[in-house]
């Protein structure tokens, strides 16, 4: 008798259930999606951002440690010696002896945050006074002279925008890390470089 009322109090008991019915997970699938795009564009901007100032930074400091080096030399590293001439004393220069390198601590040229080499120009492009080397960074996209390059020269947009002598100021604040103007294509050159900033054309770049 006490065995047949075990079996069927045991018969009786609910079972319980075993994991997640279909329904259920693509109902969590379709809610993590939503939340994949709500979140992931903030995500990346922020980030994207937080490139873009490093770069700004980065083209700083190349602005002093090439006025460090021009200090010793006399002049600027030429298009073909490049940053590399920060780091590696030339070696058929007639002032190799004044070279007072390497001018970078790591003793290597960083690239930009998307793993690409930043770009040099002496004399430049966009100074009438070759004053000082054009140096940007090819941006997010890769890709020289698109929208998205980061440049170290005023250009006529910006110039056009703040007014007249703006180009000095945004020049000085070089020196400490702030943004400047935007890269253009316009065949008329500004008339400082030195600023950091984003460009607006789509053009390539004039060499």
């Amino acid at each position: 008798m006490h065995r047949f009322l075990t079996q069927r109090l045991t018969r009786r008991r609910p079972r319980h259930r075993a994991g997640f019915t279909l329904i259920e997970l693509l109902l969590v699938l379709a809610i993590l999606v939503i939340l994949a795009g709500l979140v992931g564009p903030r995500i990346l901007g922020s980030q994207q951002k937080a490139d873009i100032r490093s770069t700004k930074a980065q083209l700083a400091m190349f602005k002093t440690t090439l006025e460090h080096y021009a200090l010793d030399m006399r002049t600027f590293p030429e298009t073909e010696e490049g940053l590399e001439a920060l780091i590696k004393k030339p070696a058929d220069s007639d002032d190799s002896d004044n070279w007072g390198g390497p001018y970078l601590d790591s003793g290597e040229i960083p690239k930009d945050p998307w793993g690409n080499e930043y770009q040099y120009e002496f004399p430049p492009s966009h100074s009438d006074r070759e004053e000082f080397p054009d140096i940007w960074s090819l941006g997010p996209d890769g890709d020289d002279g698109t929208d998205d390059d980061i440049v170290n020269w005023v250009t006529e947009e910006r110039e056009d925008k703040e007014g007249p002598g703006t180009s000095t100021s945004t020049s000085s604040s070089t020196s400490s890390g702030t943004t400047g103007g935007t890269k253009s294509s316009s065949s008329s050159r500004p008339t400082t470089s030195g600023s950091l900033g984003t460009t607006s054309s789509s053009s390539g770049r004039e060499k």
